[in-house]
């Protein structure tokens, strides 16, 4: 004896069976039917009628239709045909046998009907979906109109970006990475958030994957090239990748994509000096190398002498070169400076200080003149230039000049100078104390940054500042000029022996 509740489950399961046979009977009955009537309807035709029964009389209300047999309820075939109708004796068709039509009209309205609500049912159920992912910014208009389809990928990119960043704050990368790779896939045009992404490649040690992602950028988005070249830059440095440092300055250097190729010569001058490969540009480039500007070759010159020339005449052939380009001129004595000749960049500076600003012509003089100079005097007048610094920016530059000689001067006086609130220039003088070994600096601008929210800092000297001065750069957002001087000020060999 069956159980009373699996008869009923079976009733139901055979109701919804004959269902869905009828559904699919009158799906096709719609072309199959209307088809053959419209074949019987043809001029000169002789077929048989399709519907009507032919042992029944033809006349309107007696003739039964052979169509509706094959269905469980029969009188759903009126909705393919409207002139099947009850009568009295049962269904019968309401047309006379030589009038039997096809109604495509009908066939189609049904069949649109059909398609627009199976699409609203889709686009309602995609919106549901993307709802309990927790993407509250789509609206159902986005998944319902074709015109708006576009608004998908932004809202789903803009999800993905917020789950990226959620990522990013619990420190969390591979998972930031995940989210951020579903943004750049949902919306290729989406610019930052790729470049965001090879970044994180960058800091977890991927590097093949991040220099494909910002050459990638670079082509696809020349508008762009500044802010791509300078977060390549950023993540390169900090990754103390300086082969590829050298090589991206040189290309931005080639393509002459920067407002001011100055900046990118300082990198190139950085990274070859940092670098293991210091010949990196003539190995790879030398074919390159020869369709850079009149001015920028006697520079390359000195940065990255090439195999047959001495560092001698590289160095004369830049202190006697006529400058077309006036920005480079103030970068003649510092590129010699910091190449370890002390004496060309002095007589450097003698002809080129017209072209500086007077405070930074100042500053340059002190630097190239501290070796000469007494303690004495060199205090002196590193307490003038302090005291005369214009603008924060000159103090900034002041931290970098004191970290580019050999006995590094008092910063006291740049502590008294700096406003309490001001985070960055504290950010700058607490490293510039730390690189030239003041620990007692150190840790006045450490308890200053501490009082003013920075709580978690690490605890830096001489010796670990290297392995912390990407992230604090990055945190305070440090001048390039400022992280290169500690930079070159924290490795092992003296300022004025670079390149010896």
């Amino acid at each position: 004896m069956s159980h009373p509740r699996a008869s009923s489950l079976k009733q139901v399961f055979a109701k919804f069976g004959d269902f869905l046979h009828d559904i699919a009977y009158l799906s096709a009955s719609l072309f199959v039917w209307n088809w053959r009537k419209h074949q019987y309807r043809r001029p000169r035709n002789t077929m048989r009628c399709p519907c009507q029964s032919l042992s029944d009389s033809g006349r309107v209300g007696e003739s039964r239709c052979e169509a509706s047999y094959y269905l469980n309820k029969p009188e759903r075939f009126a909705i393919v045909c409207p002139a099947l109708k009850p009568t009295a004796q049962g269904l019968r068709c309401h047309l006379l046998l030589a009038d039997v039509r096809p109604f495509w009209g009908r066939a189609v309205a049904i069949l649109t009907a059909l398609t627009l609500s199976l699409y609203l049912t889709s686009a309602t159920l995609w919106f549901g979906v993307l709802r309990l992912q927790g993407d509250d910014s789509v609206h159902w208009v986005d998944c319902a109109l074709p015109t708006n389809w576009s608004n998908l990928a932004i809202a789903r990119a803009a999800q993905y970006r917020q789950n990226a960043e959620i990522a990013i704050l619990e420190h969390n990368l591979p998972a930031a990475i995940r989210a951020l790779s579903s943004t750049v896939d949902a919306c290729p045009d989406c610019w930052e958030d790729a470049l965001l992404l090879a970044q994180l490649y960058e800091q977890i040690g991927q590097f093949a994957a991040s220099e494909e992602i910002f050459a990638s950028l670079a082509q696809k988005h020349p508008a762009q090239i500044e802010p791509i070249s300078t977060a390549h830059h950023d993540a390169v440095l900090a990754s103390q990748r300086f082969d590829s440092l050298q090589s991206l300055a040189f290309e931005r250097l080639l393509q002459r994509e920067s407002t001011r190729p100055e900046d990118w010569f300082r990198t190139l001058l950085v990274a070859t000096t940092l670098s293991d490969n210091p010949n990196t540009i003539w190995t790879q480039y030398s074919f390159e190398c020869e369709q850079l500007s009149a001015d920028h070759l006697p520079l390359l010159g000195v940065v990255a002498p090439p195999a047959e020339t001495t560092k001698e005449a590289a160095i004369n052939q830049l202190l006697n070169h006529r400058f077309e380009d006036a920005q480079l001129i103030p970068l003649r004595w510092r590129i010699l400076y910091e190449s370890g000749a002390v004496s060309a960049a002095r007589d450097s500076l003698q002809q080129d200080a017209p072209w500086l600003p007077p405070f930074d012509a100042a500053t340059a003089r002190w630097v190239v003149s501290e070796s000469l100079n007494s303690k004495f005097v060199t205090n002196a007048e590193w307490e003038n230039l302090v005291a005369s610094a214009p603008s924060t920016s000159d103090l900034l530059r002041l931290c970098a000049a004191s970290l580019q000689v050999e006995s590094p001067p008092s910063l006291t006086g740049i502590k008294n100078r700096i406003h309490r609130d001001d985070q960055q220039l504290s950010a700058v003088l607490w490293l510039t104390a730390a690189a030239t070994k003041d620990p007692i600096l150190t840790a006045v601008m450490a308890a200053r940054l501490k009082t003013l929210g920075f709580s978690d800092l690490p605890v830096i000297d001489s010796q670990n500042l290297p392995s912390h001065l990407a992230s604090i750069c990055a945190r305070f957002s440090i001048p390039r000029e400022i992280h290169y001087a500690l930079m070159l000020a924290t490795r092992p060999v003296p300022p004025t022996a670079r390149f010896r």
